[in-house]
């Protein structure tokens, strides 16, 4: 299965694999993979942060 949807995606998967310009940053379970730290690397993503 490919899904695009990181919060979906550890639902159905046994294993991801997280690419950053067609290179792998990540590959492993899903909750691993799926971590703040990687979607930061990969997307520049951060958490919201909340009062």
């Amino acid at each position: 299965m490919i899904s695009h949807d990181v919060f979906i995606a550890p639902h159905y998967l046994d294993e991801a694999l997280l690419l950053k310009e067609s290179t792998i940053s990540a590959r492993g379970i899903p909750i691993q993979v799926i971590s703040p730290e990687n979607l930061h690397t990969v997307f520049l993503y951060q958490e919201p942060e909340y009062e």
